[in-house]
């Protein structure tokens, strides 16, 4: 008997999708239904053709891996990243760059393309990715592809056209204008399982300082030798939208999201969080990096702009009802930490509404 693949061709992978071959019918071994190569099937009918096409509309979601929450960052003078969320196990991933967003120009083979995540315990089996390209020019528009391979073949995204476009950083920046040394700390945070107490090795933290920096940078907890639930992240390397070196300043807010990726295999949904840190003071003189843990909002703030009102409370409502083992419970907003995100944690909110706030408790 015909097999499913005798009478339809589907391809392995396309960067578009999944898309039968044009000549679905019209070749001779189509008709192997009926035990001879006439070179025109019978079945040609309309509804033949609307079941067979039914079935690979429904079907294609299923046959690549789904890639989301692709995203450039730790973009410097020389260097950037990519980094991205598979729905299941990455087996290997790359990036292709360009000069235009067509595709046309590709220098990816003049440059050093590095799999950062390949290096680092359980990234791709939980289906995360970050790759770097070094050897880039500075204040240059580059444009960026990625690739994903997984069981279900290989996904290219985004479709040329439509390139992820960056531009890298204009210069490094050694002093401030008061011709003080800029000198930014390694900042810390800690992830853990749903569960709250387990280290999550391989799960990925994305640092932005929201209107300030141009691009985000990021860390995998447990990298570098830190600790497995741990992911130091060196602010050193923020960029301002100016493209200059970003110096910080105390109580500078960060805004922090972290891809879980398949350790919520259940909840994939809700793979991702984010919450808000600031950044700690320089207590040194003359200032020097240091290793400091990104500093808590104030417990009523947790949008933490210093005030208290509506952002607060939806921030809240907007993981009301999960408790910790939960991935839509974000420890972010649980205000009490008592492990669930209910009606005390909205009312401690409003017990301060409309009021102005320190910036840490």
């Amino acid at each position: 008997m015909a097999t499913f693949a005798e009478f339809v061709r589907v391809p392995v992978a396309t960067p578009c999708g999944c898309e039968p071959e044009k000549n679905l019918i019209n070749e001779p071994q189509y008709s192997r239904l009926h035990g001879h190569y006439s070179g025109r099937s019978s079945f040609s009918s309309p509804p033949f053709l609307t079941v067979v096409f039914a079935v690979l509309l429904l079907s294609c979601s299923h046959l690549f891996a789904s890639v989301s929450d692709i995203a450039v960052t730790d973009v410097t003078t020389r260097a950037l990243s990519v980094v991205w969320v598979s729905d299941e196990p990455v087996t290997s991933a790359t990036i292709r760059i360009y000069l235009d967003v067509d595709g046309v120009v590709d220098i990816t083979p003049s440059l050093n393309i590095i799999v950062d995540s390949n290096l680092v315990t359980n990234a791709h089996t939980q289906g995360i990715v970050k790759v770097t390209a070094t050897g880039l020019s500075a204040d240059t528009d580059y444009y960026v592809q990625t690739e994903t391979v997984g069981s279900t073949g290989v996904e290219t995204l985004p479709a040329f056209s439509s390139l992820i476009s960056v531009h890298t950083a204009l210069e490094t920046v050694k002093a401030n204008s008061s011709n003080l040394p800029i000198v930014n700390d390694v900042l810390l945070y800690d992830v853990y399982f749903p569960d709250g107490v387990t280290p999550a090795p391989g799960t990925l933290v994305i640092a932005n300082v929201e209107g300030e920096s141009a691009y985000p940078l990021t860390a995998f907890a447990g990298e570098n030798g830190f600790a497995p639930q741990t992911a130091a992240i060196d602010s050193n390397n923020f960029f301002g939208v100016d493209g200059r070196s970003l110096e910080l300043i105390a109580d500078d807010v960060l805004k922090i999201t972290v891809f879980r990726g398949l350790l919520c295999n259940t909840e994939f949904a809700n793979q991702k969080f984010f919450e808000h840190r600031r950044t700690p003071m320089h207590e040194e003189t003359p200032a020097i990096t240091e290793i400091e843990s990104a500093l808590k909002c104030y417990i009523s703030d947790p949008f933490c702009d210093n005030d208290v009102n509506v952002l607060d409370v939806q921030f809240v409502l907007n993981s009301f009802g999960n408790n910790v083992g939960s991935c839509a419970y974000n420890p972010g907003v649980d205000v009490i930490n008592d492990g669930q995100i209910n009606v005390l944690d909205v009312q401690r909110v409003l017990n301060d509404f409309g009021a102005t706030v320190p910036s840490q408790n």
